[in-house]
């Protein structure tokens, strides 16, 4: 099937990063600072930071958005939730280190208990796993992707030394080499016995639900690793809810205010005396409310 280019718009001509500021001037967006917001947008591209401006832009009868912004937007409002939201992924990835450490550890010990090599044994997956055809989803597909990692960090001295002195990398050490995905996708495919097992590490009863939690922090780390937004986002990849955490029960799954929760449970039973819950609440308490207010802590699915 073929694409009738003809029938699509030309992009946008290039702008300068005065005509930028110009053009939205020109839309109702006011600047208290035109020079540095210049030097702004000469650092980060316009089109990351319409992502931010677009909740400020005018609502029309039909749910979509005028160009023009909503009387007294500023510049500075943008910015202001841009670098709030740039706080709230840092916050999220130094934790989600911890939670993808902790898993990584779990899924080691507990196939490293069956034998060093279980991980090569397919008798020591679900058979849907083995037997799958899904690209995405395999046994097969997660061991290439396994060597892949192997391959890369062949020269890693951990990994020179096993590869030299031993015929296979055993669990607790060839899973250090996984990404967040790698290991998601292998504790999925773990046998019923050994997922149940590592979720009640984490106070989680449905291995399944840990699944789902898994592959949405997965896809949270991924927005912020590179740097995308979690501010007024719906999460693509949704979690299931647990019975065991009650503080998820009124919380809405599509929005990131779930998963920082999901994230904070999850803190409190890996690092105990982590000041992460600390932190997110001192970060919420300053979100930045413009005087107009366009927007509110609500975009992120917090409950009033």
């Amino acid at each position: 099937m073929t694409t009738d280019t003809n029938k699509k718009r030309s992009p946008k001509k290039w702008q300068s990063f005065k005509e930028q500021v110009a053009t939205l001037e020109s839309r109702g967006m006011i600047f208290e600072d035109k020079a540095n917001a210049e030097y702004v947008l000469s650092q980060v591209n316009y089109y990351r930071l319409s992502g931010y401006w677009y909740s400020f832009r005018i609502m029309l009868s039909n749910n979509s958005r005028s160009d023009n912004f909503i009387t007294g937007t500023t510049f500075d409002d943008v910015l202001n939730i841009y670098l709030f939201d740039k706080q709230l992924r840092l916050l999220c990835l130094r934790a989600l280190e911890n939670i993808e450490m902790s898993v990584r550890t779990n899924i080691a010990h507990t196939l490293g208990r069956i034998s060093p090599n279980a991980h090569l044994n397919t008798d020591n997956f679900d058979q849907r796993f083995i037997k799958s055809e899904n690209r995405y989803w395999s046994y097969d597909t997660w061991l290439i992707r396994y060597q892949e990692q192997i391959k890369k960090a062949k020269k890693s001295p951990f990994i020179e030394h096993h590869l030299n002195h031993y015929q296979y990398l055993p669990i607790w050490v060839g899973i250090e080499v996984l990404d967040f995905g790698s290991i998601t996708t292998l504790y999925t495919g773990l046998r019923g016995k050994q997922q149940q097992q590592i979720a009640k590490l984490y106070g989680i009863n449905n291995a399944k639900v840990f699944a789902s939690w898994l592959k949405s922090l997965n896809y949270i780390r991924n927005i912020c690793a590179h740097h995308g937004r979690l501010w007024n986002v719906n999460i693509d990849i949704i979690a299931q809810i647990d019975r065991s955490v009650p503080v998820l029960h009124q919380l809405d799954n599509k929005r990131i205010y779930f998963y920082l929760k999901m994230i904070q449970h999850l803190m409190t039973v890996i690092s105990p005396n982590s000041n992460w819950e600390t932190e997110l609440n001192k970060l919420l308490s300053q979100f930045p409310v413009p005087k107009n207010k366009a927007i509110a802590l609500t975009g992120l699915g917090v409950i009033k």
